[in-house]
């Protein structure tokens, strides 16, 4: 196409046509445009045509060559549009197949790959998955891939088996065997090395915690003096003692084991000597039992034995005999000897199928029978004493039942002056009105019950109620107003921990003047907590109550437990006063008591006057006060009669008569 345009540009017409077409031009724009056209002449017409006959031929030529070089242009281009065109489909073909080679390049890559690379690591990944799950068995080194895949195969092949060592060793701490053989095997690595030392770690620390275990289940389970079983232990054992005769059709005794003496060696010999005792008991029924039996320490000096099986009463008989033998034989305690012996109360299970705690039930109460009897006794729960324990059941709800319901009553009983036989104070005894009984029921009949359980403090409770009920009424009028009341606790409610507020609570409550109560304890439940008592006999005193020690002189009080209690009035038992009246012997012992209680600052008062004789007695021995039937029994507080009613002659006037 180019060399086409040359040839055109080329040609002489079309040089000569341009070269004229120029000058023409040239000429007339330098002479200037006339302002119109000139007009043109014929001939000048004429006599340019062979000019013009030039110029159409150079046109005629240039438009045939025009022509021709169109012509020539458009095969050119058509050939190479044919070249192109079949250059385009070679190149397509070889697309073609090019994308054919790339494909089947692929596919074969992928399935080298796979072959190689993707198996392998699927192969690692069920492994890790195998490692997690703990199936240690599914972990398999792979036999093809890359070295790679190969190494991480090892690895996880050489955790797979720490991690299985480890397992057994964490399955045998789990189940407790610290001693097994697995835990002793050392682990190769640095991984093993660590995973030892914290297995080793971990089996020290479970060792420690399970000596710490079974050092706290021993404690729980025993005594921590005598190193025998406890009560919880003990009852643990009669009860699968008990399921074990049921099933073979054997029978088993209960021995309950009350030590005699065993307050005397604490009061006399201290804690210590105390301790010495219970641990040489121990040792003595453990010593002497047979094998197969129990024994265990159910608190205090009670002890109990579980005979496991017996052929019947007079075995078990035969074993606690031989247990009271041995109790009896002295012990020495730091150098001194001392003897205690025992009292045993026996239960037999038979076929009446009782539970453990009723066996035990049945055992302390044949003991209790025992000891009524005298010690070193063997009491036997039998029948009669089951039949007795039920009517004990009865009057235990009943008693509960008196108390919620208000059956309880009191009686006053005045207490007078040995000088003037003026009523100093009266003194407040609790009678139970039970329903079906036409009299009233005295404290013999229900208070000795209620003092072996904690129903004494809610009988106390309401006396004590009652009592601050009344004074505050009297306090209203002008008989009785004025008059303190005596008012009996037990010796268990003077250890609960709430007793002063038992005690100034109701008096409180009722506006009554706290001088007006005196606070009656019995001398042998001071013994129990001389300590206790005396701090809380003094918050009492402080508040403004008086105390008295009732039955005095047969509890056996040493003349310094005396000065460590805060004592108003002593009042001397009736087991005393009546002798002091017939026997000079007697009447000697009196006086001493008497006059023991001046120099501890306490007024002395002679219980269960009864006669003239026993007043003008007990009056010259040295009595400031006076009670008993002689002056007046006890009454409902509607019945009491006015104080100037029991007003005597002074005792002055009848000393004469009683020497």
């Amino acid at each position: 196409l180019g060399a086409e345009i040359s040839t055109i540009l080329a040609d002489p017409a079309l040089v000569v046509l341009g070269s004229a077409t120029d000058e023409l031009i040239a000429e007339s724009l330098s002479s200037g445009l006339p302002d119109r056209g000139v007009a043109v002449e014929f001939g000048s017409f004429v006599g340019d045509g062979d000019g013009l006959v030039t110029i159409y031929r150079a046109a005629t030529e240039s438009s045939v060559a025009t022509l021709e070089l169109l012509d020539a242009s458009s095969r050119i281009v058509l050939e190479a549009a044919a070249e192109l065109r079949a250059a385009a489909d070679r190149d397509a073909e070889l697309s073609y197949l090019l994308a054919v080679a790339l494909l089947l390049a692929t596919l074969a890559a992928v399935v080298l790959a796979s072959r190689f690379v993707v198996r392998p690591l699927r192969h690692l990944q069920r492994s890790v998955d195998a490692l997690q799950t703990g199936e240690l068995e599914e972990i398999t080194l792979p036999v093809t891939g890359p070295i790679e895949a190969k190494a991480a195969a090892l690895a996880l092949q050489d955790a797979a088996e720490h991690f299985s060592h480890v397992t057994r060793q964490a399955r045998a701490l789990a189940a407790g065997d610290l001693d097994a053989e697995v835990l002793d095997h050392e682990v190769t690595g640095g991984l093993g090395g660590a995973l030892q030392t914290a297995v080793g770690r971990l089996r020290s620390a479970l060792a420690q915690q399970e000596e710490f275990r079974q050092r706290l289940a021993h404690e729980a389970s025993h005594d921590g003096l005598t190193q025998i079983p406890n009560r919880n232990a003990s009852m643990a054992q009669l009860q699968r003692s008990l399921a074990r005769t049921q099933r073979s059709g054997s029978h088993l005794a209960v021995l309950f084991i009350d030590l005699d003496r065993f307050k005397d060696v604490n009061d006399h010999h201290g804690h210590q000597a105390g301790d010495s005792v219970l641990r040489e008991v121990a040792h003595r029924l453990l010593s002497n039992v047979r094998e197969g039996d129990h024994v265990g320490r159910l608190g205090g000096d009670e002890f109990m034995v579980v005979a496991e099986p017996v052929d019947g009463l007079d075995d078990a008989v035969e074993l606690a005999e031989r247990l009271m033998d041995a109790l009896a034989v002295p012990i020495d305690a730091s150098g001194i000897e001392l003897i205690v012996g025992a009292s045993i109360g026996i239960a037999l299970a038979d076929d009446t199928h009782l539970s453990g705690d009723e066996l035990l039930r049945d055992a302390d109460l044949a003991v209790y029978r025992a000891k009524q009897v005298g010690r070193n006794e063997i009491g036997i729960c039998d029948e009669e004493l089951r039949n007795q324990l039920a009517e004990r059941a009865d009057l235990s709800t009943a008693i509960r039942r008196a108390v919620d319901f208000d059956e309880f009553v009191v009686h006053y009983q005045p207490i007078v002056s040995s000088a003037d036989g003026r009523v100093q104070e009266v003194e407040a005894l609790v009678r139970w009105m039970r329903p079906g009984s036409d009299r009233p029921q005295p404290p013999s009949a229900f208070i000795d019950f209620a003092e072996r359980s904690a129903m004494i403090i809610d009988i106390d409770r309401w006396v004590i109620d009652a009592v601050a009920a009344q004074l505050a009424q009297w306090q209203q009028g002008d008989i009785h107003r004025g008059i303190p009341v005596a008012i009996n606790v037990s010796g268990r409610h003077l250890a609960h921990e709430r007793f002063v507020d038992h005690v100034l609570e109701p008096l409180r409550r009722h506006g009554v003047d706290p001088g007006l109560v005196i606070v009656e304890l019995t001398e042998s439940a001071l013994l129990d907590d001389l300590s206790s008592a005396g701090t809380k006999l003094r918050r009492l005193r402080d508040a403004g109550v008086r105390i008295s020690i009732d039955d005095f002189g047969t509890g056996f009080t040493s003349l310094s437990h005396l000065r460590a209690l805060p004592v108003d009035i002593l009042k001397i038992d009736r087991s005393f006063t009546a002798t002091a009246a017939v026997d000079p012997h007697e009447a000697s012992i009196v006086k001493l008591i008497i006059e023991t209680g001046h120099l501890l600052g306490a007024s002395i008062t002679a219980e269960g006057i009864e006669t003239e004789h026993e007043l003008q007695r007990l009056t010259m021995l040295g009595s400031d006060s006076l009670q008993g039937y002689y002056f007046d029994m006890p009454r409902p507080p509607e019945s009491l009669a006015a104080p100037d009613t029991w007003t005597r002659e002074p005792a002055s006037t009848f000393a004469t008569t009683t020497n």
